[in-house]
C-alpha cells in the first residue's frame, strides 16, 4: 500500500481547525497563484501550448506553459485528510480526455477514476472498482483503452467509451501493490511496476479481439523495489528505476541497454523526450540529469529543485527544441528547464511549504516552523493567534511551549479563509 506522508500546508491546517473549533465547515478560497501540496504528476497538451498538473491539494490546474499563467482549476471533493488527494493522472493521446484517480473517499465503498473532457472543462464519465489507493493511469497509444493500477494488487482495464461509467474488460491480477502502469503507444504492451524487483509486460494487442486473459513476460534485473517506470514515445525503449539507486533501460522486448552508473538517490521521476532521443532522471532529493538514448551520454545535470520530485515531462516537440516540467521541492512549484545545458527556463510557483513543526505559545497563539537549524531543531517562522486570527510573520520564540493547552469551547467561526 502507499505509504501516505502528507505536505501539511497553512491552508489545510487552519481550514481542519475551524471545522473542528466551530462546528461547521468554512468556505474556503484556495489561493490560485498554485499548488499548496505535493505535485503527483504533470503532463503536456499535444500542443505543448498547456501542461496540467494534479496534486495532493485535491485540485488540478491548467497552466500556459509559455506564461506560467493559470488558465482553469477543477477541484474534488473536500473530505478529511488524504481522501480525495489525487496521485494519478493521463491524457488520452488526443488531449481531449483526462484521467485521474488517487486516494479513496471513505463514503464510497469503491475507489473510482474521474475522466474530464478538457474541450467541455466538466466530468463526463467515471470508472469504478478498485479497492484501494489508485497509484497509477495510462491511455493506450489508440486511446480506446485505460489502464489503472492500484494498492489493491490488482491492474484494471477500461474501454473507453462516452458512457457515464466506464466497463471493465480486463482485470490482470499481480503479486503485490502496483507502483506504476504505462502502455507502449506503439505495441500496446502495457508494463506494470508492484512492490517488487521485477516488470511485468503484459501484450494486450488481443483486446481488440476480446482477449480478456493475459500471462505476462518478466523483466528481471532489479536488485530493489521499483518505483517508476516509463516508456519512450516511439515505444523502442522502457525505463525503470528502483528504490536502490538503480536505473535501467531496456528495449522493448526486455532485453537491456544500459544500467546507468554513479546513481546516489533513488530516482523519483523519470521522462523521455517525444523523438526518444533524450531521456531525464530527476531524484528525491531534487538533483535532475539528462542523457542521451540509447547511449546513456551524460548531457547536463539539473539542480533547480531543493527537495524531492515527483513528476516529469517533456514538452511536444519535432524541431529538436527540448523543454522539460518537473514538479517537486520544498515550495511545490513546476520547473521549465533546458536537458541539453540545464538551465532553469520559467518557474511556477505556489505558495505552499511544508511544515516540519507546530507548537502552541501562550494563550492561543500557534507557532509554525517550516524550516529546521542546524541542530535539527524546529526554525518557528510564523504563528496564528486564534483569539485575535492574526497571522504573525515575524514571532518570538520565547513564548513557544510544548506542554498541552486547553482550548476554549467557545471561539470565533471563520466562515471564509484566503492565504
Amino acid at each position: 500500500m502507499r505509504n501516505f506522508y502528507p505536505t501539511v500546508t497553512l491552508l489545510l491546517f487552519f481550514s481542519l481547525i475551524a471545522i473542528a473549533l466551530c462546528g461547521q465547515a468554512p468556505q474556503i478560497v484556495v489561493n490560485p497563484m498554485g499548488h499548496s501540496a505535493k505535485i503527483h504528476n504533470l503532463l503536456f497538451t499535444p500542443d505543448g501550448h498547456q501542461i496540467i498538473s494534479i496534486s495532493e491539494d485535491k485540485t488540478i490546474r491548467i497552466w500556459k506553459s509559455e506564461s506560467g499563467e493559470m488558465l482553469k482549476k477543477f477541484e474534488s471533493q473536500m473530505a478529511d485528510g488524504p481522501q480525495g488527494m489525487f496521485y494519478a493522472s493521463a491524457l488520452s493521446p488526443d488531449g481531449k480526455l483526462l484521467a485521474i484517480a488517487g486516494y479513496k473517499v471513505e463514503t464510497e465503498k469503491e475507489n473510482y477514476i474521474l475522466i474530464i473532457n478538457l474541450d467541455k472543462g466538466e466530468q463526463v464519465s467515471t470508472a469504478v472498482g478498485h479497492d484501494d489507493v489508485i497509484n497509477s493511469l495510462s491511455f493506450s497509444g489508440n486511446g480506446k483503452y485505460l489502464a489503472s493500477g492500484g494498492a489493491d494488487n490488482l491492474v484494471k482495464i477500461w474501454k473507453v467509451e462516452s458512457a457515464p461509467m466506464l466497463s471493465v474488460i480486463a482485470s490482470l491480477s499481480v503479486p503485490s501493490p502496483v507502483s506504476g502502469v504505462v502502455f507502449n503507444g506503439v505495441t500496446q504492451d502495457l508494463a506494470v511496476a508492484h512492490e517488487s524487483s521485477d516488470i511485468l509486460v503484459f501484450g494486450l494487442s488481443g483486446l481488440d479481439k476480446g482477449v480478456t486473459k493475459f500471462t505476462p513476460k518478466t523483466l528481471k534485473k532489479h536488485k530493489g523495489s521499483i518505483n517508476k517506470i516509463s516508456y519512450a514515445g516511439d515505444g523502442s525503449y522502457l525505463a525503470s528505476s528502483s528504490y536502490e539507486n538503480e536505473l535501467i533501460l531496456w528495449r522493448a522486448d526486455g532485453s537491456v541497454v544500459k544500467e546507468f552508473e554513479g546513481i546516489v538517490n533513488p530516482i523519483n521521476a523519470i521522462a523521455f523526450s517525444s523523438d526518444s532521443k533524450i531521456m531525464v532522471g530527476l531524484d528525491v532529493i531534487g538533483k535532475g540529469t539528462s542523457w542521451g538514448i540509447p547511449t546513456g551520454n551524460k548531457f547536463a545535470d539539473f539542480n533547480g529543485h531543493d527537495n524531492t520530485v515527483f513528476s516529469a515531462a517533456f514538452a511536444p516537440s519535432h524541431k529538436g527544441n527540448y523543454v522539460v516540467a518537473s514538479a517537486g521541492g520544498i515550495h511545490n512549484e513546476i520547473i521549465l528547464w533546458n536537458p541539453i545545458n540545464g538551465m532553469t527556463i520559467r518557474k511556477i510557483k505556489g505558495k505552499g511549504n511544508a511544515i516540519q513543526d507546530l507548537a502552541f505559545g501562550d494563550g492561543m497563539e500557534l507557532f509554525i516552523a517550516h524550516n529546521l537549524g542546524k541542530d535539527k531543531k524546529p526554525l518557528f517562522g510564523h504563528s496564528f493567534d486564534f483569539e485575535s486570527l492574526v497571522l504573525n510573520r515575524t514571532p518570538g520564540q520565547t513564548n513557544v511551549i510544548t506542554k498541552p493547552v486547553n482550548i476554549p469551547t467557545v471561539l470565533p467561526c471563520v466562515m471564509q479563509t484566503q492565504w
